[in-house]
């Protein structure tokens, strides 16, 4: 018995629609605050291209930018995000609705 190396036999991956063209630096900087669990594939935040955002956290983050829409409208036009609230909202819940329900987790990626 050691520590071996296991290769995976079956990996999907299918990607839908995009979002928030040119917005990698507020949307990743959103979720690592709101989302303390995600995972980034980069040392710098704002510019990881691959995240894995806990669907838990997810949902939470949702309603506390849905209870404090003033502050995150705020933030947003600051940040010239070039979204509103409604829209982020809007496209979180859809990644949660469209995500493998298998997994625990959101896969994201920019490219």
């Amino acid at each position: 018995m050691g520590f071996n190396c296991h290769v995976a036999t079956k990996y999907q991956v299918e990607y839908d629609y995009g979002f928030f063209s040119f917005q990698q630096e507020i949307l990743n900087n959103l979720l690592y605050r709101l989302c303390p669990n995600t995972l980034f594939s980069e040392d710098c935040v704002e510019y990881s291209y691959n995240l894995r955002i806990p669907k838990d956290e997810l949902r939470t983050a949702i309603e506390v930018i849905k209870g404090d829409r003033d502050l995150y409208e705020a933030e947003l036009e600051k940040e010239e995000a070039g979204f509103s609230v409604n829209e982020l909202v809007s496209n979180l819940e859809t990644w949660l609705e469209k995500s493998d329900p298998q997994n625990d987790f959101i896969r994201l990626s920019w490219f």
